[in-house]
């Protein structure tokens, strides 16, 4: 059972550490930091998925045919969760940086998509697939989606939300098993969060 929660978590870690092999690399020939970062995770997404192809863990994955009435339950429930996390718990900026494209395309599109399919899509799916119970999986995948996600200072409650918003998508993904869901409703919260703060 150790070494099944080791092997996950080195799943869910390696896209963060190819990440940063990449920004380091690709930071030698650019100096725009959107960009980098951008080209980043386009070259992370491409490792991980030779990864996957290599390891033959495509079969982890789950995107099914989507249920409309689950769907729209989710997309509500998206929009009550991030309009009250956004404008009530936390203050919205007063100055908003300028808007970007690429960070724009990274930040509401690859990485939800990325992101899905390793910690709710391949991660759960690993546990589950070694005994791990669908509760501890939420909990380990959720802690470490919430880790990734802490900011440079101390844990905040903006650093909660991450493990909260984990939690409720591994939580989705489990009662439905289709990654569909999670990949939407993250790309919806990214944009609502992009929109608002950066």
């Amino acid at each position: 059972m150790k070494k099944v929660i080791l092997n996950s978590i080195a799943l869910m870690l390696s896209p963060v550490l190819l990440y940063l092999l990449a920004v380091v690399f690709v930071g030698h020939f650019l100096r725009d930091f959107q960009i980098i970062n951008f080209l980043s995770k386009c070259f992370s997404i491409v490792i991980m998925g030779i990864i996957i192809y290599h390891f033959n863990l495509s079969k982890l994955i789950i995107i099914k045919k989507i249920n409309w009435g689950i769907f729209s339950l989710c997309i509500l429930g998206t929009l009550i969760y991030s309009f009250v996390y956004l404008f009530v718990i936390l203050e919205p900026p007063s100055i908003k940086a300028p808007f970007n494209v690429f960070r724009f395309i990274s930040v509401v599109f690859l990485v939800p998509f990325f992101e899905e399919i390793i910690f709710r899509g391949m991660a759960i799916e690993y546990l589950n697939k070694n005994s791990i119970s669908d509760r501890s999986a939420i909990i380990l995948t959720s802690l470490i989606f919430g880790i990734i996600h802490l900011g440079l200072e101390m844990p905040t409650l903006f650093d909660l939300n991450f493990f909260i918003f984990g939690a409720i998508l591994a939580y989705i993904y489990i009662k439905t098993r289709n990654l569909s869901y999670c990949i939407i409703i993250h790309m919806l919260y990214n944009l609502i969060a992009f929109r608002i703060f950066l």
